[in-house]
């Protein structure tokens, strides 16, 4: 064989060696969605302001300030020079001369148009923000926050202030993460919104949201064979393995990779109990002769 034929065929072997171990090993991270708030039109959003004021959520490239916090510098992010998003509360109630009622206390709220993802398993958001509220009743939580559907209609909500507290502030261009995938694991569609409400003063500026996604893929799921059969599945936790391949090993992992379950494989047909496990989605792998991996659901 010419030599570098056998150089070639051996790159090959080790590349596909390579790439066989990755994705038998580790999940794969990928940028499902990314806004930089480059268009001023925030064509990609919608705005309301239930107070029917026009206290809206803006696009700006410098915060507007107010009377409250006059020297307020702009959301120092990334690409903050290209835009960012902001609720600015000081400039809506400036000047300073409130009714007897008080201050405009706002509840508005920004919200994305559908935005396709692909189906992943953990799934994180995460984004830079520059916040500082005032003046809400001490025990209130809820009237800063994150939310997050998969239908536009079931929205569930996610804590930005760390604090519970009447008010409080957070360092410019402070980065905030969530874990999401209660909401958006195995979703296919997402909608992001941001809510500023109970409060009177101060502001809140967003930049560069970044949804990401972790999916377990497996040259596994190429070559499982088709006469083993899994279920229920979404199930409550007792599960039905049925077929005759030799498995000799049943693992279950949750979406971090965390091993939560391990057992022999003694019979064809077995049952497993994962009843103590939490609702979520979970990976079962057999293994042996040949493997297989099958995405899980346990839901009570």
């Amino acid at each position: 064989m010419p030599m570098n034929r056998f150089y070639t065929l051996l790159t090959t072997h080790i590349v596909f060696v390579f790439l066989l171990g990755t994705l038998s090993l580790k999940g794969q991270a990928d940028t499902l969605y990314y806004e930089d708030f480059s268009d001023s039109t925030l064509s990609n959003w919608t705005v309301v302001d239930s107070t029917n004021m026009g206290f809206n959520w803006i696009w700006t490239m410098s915060y507007p300030s107010g009377h409250f916090r006059p020297n307020t510098t702009s959301l120092n992010s990334t690409t903050s020079s290209n835009g960012f998003i902001c609720l600015p509360a000081d400039f809506y109630n400036t000047p300073f001369n409130p009714p007897a009622s008080g201050n405009t206390a706002f509840d508005a709220w920004i919200t994305s148009k559908a935005i396709p993802i692909r189906p992943s398993g953990q799934v994180n958001i995460q984004f830079r923000q520059f916040l500082s509220y005032c003046c809400r009743s001490t025990g209130i939580v809820s009237g800063i926050y994150l939310q997050i559907s998969s239908d536009s209609s079931n929205w569930f909500a996610y804590d930005v202030t760390s604090i519970n507290a009447r008010s409080g502030s957070t360092a410019n261009s402070e980065l905030q993460t969530h874990n999401i995938s209660s909401v958006l694991s195995g979703e296919d569609t997402a909608y992001v919104r941001f809510v500023f409400s109970q409060n009177s003063h101060y502001y809140w500026m967003i930049d560069d949201v970044l949804i990401s996604g972790t999916m377990i893929t497996s040259i596994d799921d190429q070559i499982t064979s088709k006469s083993v059969k899994i279920y229920p599945n979404p199930s409550k936790g007792l599960i039905n393995i049925q077929g005759k391949i030799d498995f000799n090993l049943v693992e279950v992992r949750d979406l971090n990779g965390r091993l939560v379950h391990q057992q022999d494989w003694n019979q064809n047909d077995q049952n497993i109990d994962l009843s103590f496990l939490e609702n979520g989605l979970y990976f079962l792998r057999l293994r042996g002769d040949e493997e297989r991996v099958e995405k899980l659901i346990i839901q009570h």
